[in-house]
């Protein structure tokens, strides 16, 4: 576990000798002995003030973190006495500094000071290091890190959203199995987390598990709601998902390992492309509201650790650029000294605003020292703080949403990285024009070249049902504007099928043989070439039901008639250029 917290017999033997009185002040005096020793977390900034006493916790400290930038020494949080004033007296519990093996020793060092200066324990995350081999570069990041922290509990993320780069999860696993063991002999009381997704991807989090050596202290990945261009009240609506996520991570770590690891979600927030100009910063009732559920969600859900992002510099800061705390930033206080801290009257006039930093950081071993140990008050009333707006009540679930956890979170009847030739047996040609169905670029390549128009690649190997749901990955490595593809089932009884073509360009078209039964755009997509998006349909009680990377988008009547003969298949299309769309992991339910 993550927490080296554990009660030595010999105080166990204390507490029994002692009385009831006695033994309640041990456990409260010698805990946060061990917890300060053990932790050793930071003084605060200067060297200045004590421990504010009067400490309560309701939920770790840990989930009130951030990410501090580090793209040199001019950080706002560097630079800034106001910037820091107003972070330090936010308390975050932990900081995630992303460091690129290259970064200049200067920059780490003042990165690292400055973790340590406002009272957070570190989590240093190790960036640019797949696809090379940089072995001492990491070595000598660990050993600044060390210059600052000592033999203290530093928390390592190796690599950064390498999924979304397309690295595949062997060659992530393979970086991890020869560099972590090295690690750990430099920095023996080192904590590792993975694998560090861009979204919660089981697939990926599944295949690091069964192969890592060592195991991770903690798994993470990064949670955002919407796009920057979906609606208000659906990014509310999303966080949802991420109570899924969360149960579905802990479901597939008993399955690989026997037992959970800790959930560390390193960045969250509303959208990872949202802006100034998407109309909801700029709503500060809506950044309260997003901002309070999302903790909620976190806090409920038992997460071991949660990281903002970030602090300052992004179009999501928690403190702007003239050093004034953003709506987001005060909603996060707020929930902070309602969850946390509560200030006691014996506090000395004077003394540091940052100082409590240092007791709360030892008390989060006891918040978290398991996974799920978190504790959370039934009902929570933020303290007012000024700029923040009344929460909303929390949003009632879509059934349609509903529909897709119940489905995804049973045993899918034919899965597939899609990686190589299986029991599915997947179409395997090249035809005379160059169209093609292949395994290549780690996955089921299907392409369409200027003089064919589409191409429909099946699996022989796998039964068909009445009523289904079949969910693959799929990028489009080539093509413009309405070129794309997507999975797709056909029915011998009417010589028909039905196919999902998501394009380009960010909208889809669903196709029941020639007739287009569903169209539009989707804030859900992600736009693009080499973008991942995870698509879903599903067949069930006459309608065909369609979500895109876990999100509900529409459901329309279809006529199916699901006598059992026909197929599963997946598609692209050119329309405008030379068109390639590769699949992975796909997945197939009784629904």
């Amino acid at each position: 576990m993550l927490s080296p917290l554990q009660s030595p017999d010999n105080l166990k033997r204390l507490l029994i000798i002692g009385g009831a009185v006695l033994g309640v002040l041990l456990v409260v005096g010698l805990g946060i002995s061990l917890l300060l020793g053990l932790l050793q977390p930071a003084a605060s900034h200067g060297g200045k003030g004590t421990p504010q006493a009067g400490v309560k916790v309701g939920a770790s400290p840990l989930l009130f973190g951030t990410n501090l930038d580090l793209m040199d020494r001019k950080n706002q949080v560097f630079t800034s006495n106001s910037t820091y004033a107003v972070l330090r007296g936010m308390h975050p519990g932990i900081v995630r500094v992303p460091i690129r093996v290259d970064a200049s020793d200067a920059a780490i060092q003042k990165a690292m000071q400055t973790v340590k200066d406002l009272g957070a324990q570190p989590l240093v995350d190790v960036q640019g290091i797949f696809g090379s081999r940089l072995t001492d570069q990491v070595a000598h990041v660990v050993a600044i890190v060390r210059q600052v922290f000592g033999a203290g509990i530093v928390f390592y993320e190796i690599g950064n959203e390498e999924d979304l780069s397309a690295t595949p999860v062997e060659q992530y696993v393979a970086t991890w199995n020869s560099l972590v063991p090295m690690l750990k002999q430099k920095a023996p009381q080192a904590r590792f987390v993975g694998p560090v997704t861009y979204r919660y991807d089981a697939h990926y989090l599944e295949g690091f598990l069964r192969e890592a050596s060592p195991l991770p202290d903690a798994i993470s990945w990064h949670e955002y709601a919407c796009d920057a261009s979906a609606a208000k009240d659906q990014c509310i609506q999303r966080l949802g998902v991420w109570s899924q996520h969360i149960s579905d991570a802990r479901q597939v770590t008993q399955k690989a390992m026997g037992k959970e690891l800790p959930v560390m979600i390193t960045e969250w927030n509303y959208a990872p492309d949202a802006s100034a100009s998407d109309g909801k910063i700029s709503d500060s009732e809506f950044m309260s509201a997003w901002t309070y559920q999302a903790l909620q969600t976190l806090v409920s859900n038992h997460v071991y650790a949660a990281m903002q992002y970030e602090a300052v510099g992004s179009a999501t800061p928690l403190v702007d650029s003239r050093g004034t705390i953003t709506t987001q930033g005060a909603t996060m206080q707020s929930l902070y000294q309602s969850l946390v801290v509560e200030p006691s009257p014996m506090a000395t006039a004077g003394v540091d605003d940052g100082a409590t930093a240092t007791a709360i950081a030892s008390t989060s071993a006891t918040a978290t020292a398991t996974a799920g140990a978190t504790r959370v008050p039934t009902k929570v009333a933020p303290t007012a703080t000024p700029g923040t707006t009344p929460i909303k009540p929390t949003p009632t679930i879509d059934p349609n949403q509903s529909l897709y956890t119940q489905i995804t979170r049973t045993t899918p009847f034919y899965a597939s990285s899609l990686a190589a030739q299986d029991s599915g047996k997947w179409f395997l040609y090249t035809y005379s024009q160059g169209s093609k169905c292949a395994f290549e670029q780690g996955g089921y390549g299907v392409y369409v070249p200027n003089d064919a128009s589409s191409l429909i690649c099946r699996a022989d190997g796998v039964p068909m049902y009445s009523s289904f749901a079949m969910q693959v990955d799929m990028v489009i490595t080539s093509g413009t504007g309405t070129d794309g593809g997507g999975p797709s089932f056909f029915d011998q009884t009417v010589s028909d099928n039905a196919r999902i073509q998501v394009r380009v360009n960010g909208s889809y078209v669903l196709y029941d043989g020639s007739t287009a039964i569903m169209s539009g755009t989707s804030s859900a997509l992600r736009v693009g070439l080499n973008r991942t998006n995870t698509v879903t349909l599903i067949i069930r009680g006459g309608y065909t039901y369609l979500y895109f990377n876990g999100q509900f988008v529409k459901k329309v009547a279809h006529a199916y008639s699901g006598a059992g003969k026909g197929g599963y298949a997946v598609y692209a299309r050119h329309n405008e250029s030379s068109t390639n769309v590769v699949f992975k992991n796909v997945k197939l339910w009784h629904a």
